[in-house]
């Protein structure tokens, strides 16, 4: 029990030893640091040091006594106060990636090394068409007379109208802004490698223009809005993803 606790710790940042010296601490307390060192059969040098640097980081208090007594703080109040730290970090760590610039020149298509990163850049392409599902799911229910179900728990169809086009217009000021970039600092956006995903990117970038035209010079809507939608996203999800199939299935390379 306490080593599988000790190992949950090193994946919070704490070597080995650092975990044992805690978990053995939070059932012992409080108890020397020869006593620990014996304890958790490390050398005693080593146990010192550990009990040093946790002490530093707030998860043990060594009393001022002349046997130096070590007590582990409560598992809730450290876990807290890594919690903060991490929120910290992560803040400062946001601050100085925005002040860096992405390079400009990536002429692949994709690296994804994980399913994580599938599944952020797949939810980012998805949210407007996932919108445009559920309007279409609930302007069937309305029109069939049938609003049950989970029907009832959507907000009304002119609120879900409105989110939708406000999704698509996000979406069109953002593919605006990487086909802009692409443009002004690729060298030629129309290289071999990189022309598969450009037609298919301003395809869709045509399709949403036109459909938020349409929406404003005719009143575009209902099932109209949801096909110029899910059109326009079908061409982003090839862009992205059918491209690299092109490169290497169709003609045979590597993207």
């Amino acid at each position: 029990m306490r080593f599988q606790a000790a190992k949950a710790l090193t994946f919070l940042g704490f070597s080995e030893i650092e975990a044992l010296v805690y978990c053995f601490l939070l059932e012992e307390s409080p108890a020397t640091g020869y006593r620990v060192s014996h304890a958790i059969g490390k050398p005693t040098a080593n146990t010192y040091k550990a009990i040093a640097a946790l002490a530093l980081r707030g998860a043990i208090i060594i009393d001022d006594s002349e046997s130096r007594l070590c007590r582990a703080v409560p598992p809730g109040e450290l876990l807290d106060r890594l919690d903060r730290e991490f929120d910290g970090h992560k803040q400062t760590a946001a601050a100085e990636l925005a002040k860096l610039r992405p390079a400009a020149g990536d002429d692949r298509v994709y690296y994804l090394t994980s399913v994580e990163q599938v599944v952020e850049r797949a939810r980012a392409m998805c949210a407007a068409a996932k919108q445009a599902v559920l309007l279409d799911v609930q302007d069937r229910h309305l029109r069939n007379r049938r609003p049950g179900g989970f029907i009832r728990a959507l907000p009304p169809l002119e609120v879900m109208e409105r989110l939708l086009f406000q999704m698509i217009a996000t979406g069109f000021a953002l593919l605006s802004a990487a086909l802009l970039t692409g443009m002004l600092f690729l060298e030629d956006i129309f290289a071999q490698h990189l022309v598969h995903k450009t037609v298919l990117s301003i395809a869709s970038w045509v399709i949403f223009g036109i459909l938020l035209w349409g929406r404003w010079k005719f009143g575009w809507r209902g099932r109209t809005a949801i096909r110029w939608t899910l059109s326009g996203f079908v061409f982003l999800i090839l862009a992205y993803f059918g491209s690299k199939m092109v490169l290497e299935l169709i003609l045979q390379r590597n993207a």
